[in-house]
């Protein structure tokens, strides 16, 4: 797959010039098919597996950078919703790039990239991560040089640095899944933020400042919100098409992951009519459970139908699938879901390979974006916006049936955090949930922030969950190689079309209670695609219980379960409870369903930590 590594060095330090060309050197020579894609006075960039159309390198004129990954065009007729233009860098708009710093790109273009500016006048290098893309951004320091890459592996390759774990961190992400994004996972390891510039002095090579170009409040909060439903259903309509048909642009043969859902079948959607589906270019894959009542394929079979293409149904059987193998995973700068990856990989390889799959399709992002995980908050949107009028009741009233609960209860809860803010702790009881098995301290050490703790939510003054809910996986690091890749090298990228910049923002600028249109979960969504997605799906109100994964996958695999947890790491460092863990690891035949997830969680952290003991272990030896 598609990586990079870039090194930046004093060009005045003898010694920081022999490193890098030592580094330089043993790059050329490694077995990867790495190409030196830039280079001046004290930069080189290196890629490998670049694809045209896709994920490559562009270069800006007068050798003032290079701008690496996916980069298209913005589309200046809203009206538009076919694909975008790729990007492409005369010298004038490369001066401008470069004179802005970089901010040119952020409000210019859209995509999947990392940018490296150049400004030898200034002595300035700047390192840009694009706001909503997968593609990583991170730094270490090796002997004064940077050294700046996509792929952590290829840093271990090169033994540049001994990683050691941040236990902060970890106690952080043990307690439900949320990252301290003010904090480093591994303590030598610096993540580029989505959204974020950092500046290095090349008179001195070190790192002067770091500013966030994009923010999402920005957007949510600004003054350019759209609460006209007609207005806002058309823009999203358009601009989802729009992102949807230039991602597909962008590869030879796509597989959808289809739920059955209405994000999912949004994404397919927007693929019809467009020539690819009838093509032949697109399947759609759809899984399916021992759980008849989680049975998606009716669903799945209409949104495929709609669109007239293929459908692989595909039975997801956990009952004899052991999870030893997550022992091998490689290594990754943050926890990653280790079991979900596991299985789509099982599941999804065999396709891969035999329709020589190029890029896989989800619906991830609409969840958030179209407001489905922050129905609660609308009220406090109407209140911030318009007050006390008949409206705010009447919405009021919508959620209290949405939620079950009472009208009476929704207002008050929303004076209430109006009046006196909201904190981490307000919602401690989906911290005991999703922290089963921590231990006290961990609970304890984590509700204590009275913020967000994101760099997005730097100067905000309690958490604003409202915002926080929409934004999904854009909190977390980018997640963009598999740490199960497949034999032989074809990989295909994962892509989430409904995490583009345009919709990102698109979604943010429409307040909650325009998403919430009529009292129904994600109602302007619904309304908007009417074309697209079938009326059995836009009309259905309900998501099926999941299927019986967890469950098998725990029964099967207890006693490897309770190797791994009980005398881990985790335990050794109170970050976990013996006890928890032995009670949720009993020999009882059934367990409650929510702890099942948090098994499964905690085991994937357990194995992180594992892999980045060895590691430094194996770099001392």
């Amino acid at each position: 797959m598609f990586r990079y590594l870039a090194l930046v060095w004093d060009i005045r330090s003898q010694a920081q010039v022999g490193i890098a060309r030592t580094l330089a050197g043993r790059m050329t020579t490694a077995p990867k098919s790495w190409r030196q894609i830039h280079q001046s006075d004290g930069v080189s960039v290196f890629c490998a597996d670049t694809s045209h159309g896709s994920l490559d390198a562009h270069s800006l004129g007068r050798e003032s950078g290079v701008v690496l990954g996916a980069l298209f065009k913005r589309c200046i007729d809203s009206g538009e919703d076919g694909a975008a233009t790729h990007a492409s860098f005369d010298e004038v708009e490369s001066r401008c790039i470069v004179k802005t710093q970089g901010r040119r790109l952020i409000e210019a273009y859209w995509g999947n990239y990392v940018a490296f500016l150049i400004d030898e006048a200034r002595g300035r290098i700047w390192i840009l991560k694009d706001p909503t893309g997968s593609l990583p951004c991170m730094r270490v320091v090796h002997h004064g040089v940077h050294v700046i890459f996509s792929c952590i592996e290829d840093c271990l390759a090169f033994n540049l640095v001994r990683f050691t774990v941040n236990w902060p961190y970890v106690a952080d992400y043990v307690l439900g899944g949320w990252t301290n994004g003010e904090s480093r996972s591994l303590n030598e390891l610096d993540q580029v933020t989505r959204g974020e510039c950092i500046e290095i002095d090349t008179t001195s090579n070190r790192l002067t400042r770091r500013q966030f170009y994009w923010k999402p409040s920005t957007f949510a909060l600004g003054p350019h919100l759209l609460e006209d439903t007609r207005v806002a259903a058309t823009l999203l309509r358009r601009t989802v098409r729009h992102c949807v048909r230039t991602w597909a642009g962008c590869y030879e043969s796509l597989l959808v992951r289809l739920s059955g859902g209405l994000d999912s079948s949004i994404v397919l959607g927007c693929l019809g009519g467009q020539g690819s589906v009838a093509s032949g270019r697109v399947t759609c894959l759809a899984y399916y459970g021992s759980n008849v009542g989680a049975d998606p394929r009716r669903w799945a079979r209409l949104a495929a139908h709609h669109v007239r293409t293929e459908l692989i149904e595909v039975p997801v059987d956990a009952r004899h699938v052991g999870l030893e193998p997550l022992l091998n995973a490689a290594p990754t700068p943050v926890p990653a879901p280790l079991v979900s990856y596991y299985l789509a990989n099982r599941i999804e390889r065999e396709v891969v390979r035999d329709r020589a799959v190029t890029a896989i399709l989800t619906g991830e992002g609409g969840d958030p974006g179209f407001g489905s995980l922050s129905i609660g908050r609308a009220i406090d949107e109407m209140i911030r916006n318009h007050g006390f009028i008949f409206r705010t009741i009447q919405l009021a009233a919508q959620i209290a049936a949405i939620r079950d609960t009472t009208t009476l209860r929704v207002l008050a809860d929303a004076l209430r955090r109006r009046a006196f803010g909201t904190r981490l702790r307000d919602n401690a009881r989906l911290f005991d949930k999703l922290g089963q098995m921590a231990s006290y301290d961990t609970r304890r050490t984590a509700l204590a922030y009275d913020h967000y703790p994101h760099p997005w939510f730097r100067e905000e003054a309690g958490v604003p969950w409202g915002l926080v809910y929409r934004l999904g996986m854009l909190l977390t690091a980018p997640e963009f190689y598999d740490p199960f890749p497949a034999s032989g090298g074809h990989q295909a990228n994962l892509v989430h079309p409904l995490y583009s910049q345009p919709v990102v923002e698109l979604c943010l600028r429409i307040p909650l209670y325009v998403h919430f249109l009529n009292g129904r979960d994600r109602g302007l969504a619904r309304n908007a695609f009417t074309a697209e997605v079938p009326k059995e799906i836009l009309q259905r109100q309900w998501k099926d219980r999941g299927a019986n994964v967890n469950e098998e996958l725990v029964a099967k695999n207890l006693v490897f379960l309770r190797s791994v947890l009980l005398d881990g790491v985790l335990v050794r460092e109170g970050i976990l409870d013996r006890i928890a863990i032995e009670r949720a690891l009993s020999n009882t035949p059934t367990k409650a369903a929510a702890e099942l997830p948090v098994i499964l969680h905690d085991l994937a952290i357990e194995l992180w930590v594992r892999k980045w003991s060895n590691c430094a272990a194996s770099a001392a030896a």
